[in-house]
């Protein structure tokens, strides 16, 4: 009857372990995961500021070449 127990209790303490191993495994894993996210969110935030400013840029660019173009014409010319 003893060794029963014995074989009960250490199937028992075998599984728990088992079970918070891959419970802290799983933890971790998602902890690089959000890791991951967290950096392929800021490289996205700053490609965006990038293109962003780029496209100001721009604008100002060719604003500025249709006041120039624009300066030498009389009023009702196009």
């Amino acid at each position: 009857m003893t060794e029963q127990w014995i074989q009960i209790i250490a199937l028992i303490g075998t599984n728990i372990a088992f079970t918070l191993t891959l419970w802290l495994w799983n933890r971790s894993e998602s902890r690089s995961d959000i890791r991951t996210m967290l950096s392929l969110i800021m490289t996205i935030k700053d490609e965006m500021k990038q293109f962003h400013g780029t496209l100001e840029r721009q604008d100002a660019e060719y604003k500025s070449h249709l006041k120039y173009a624009n300066h030498g014409k009389k009023e009702g010319e196009k």
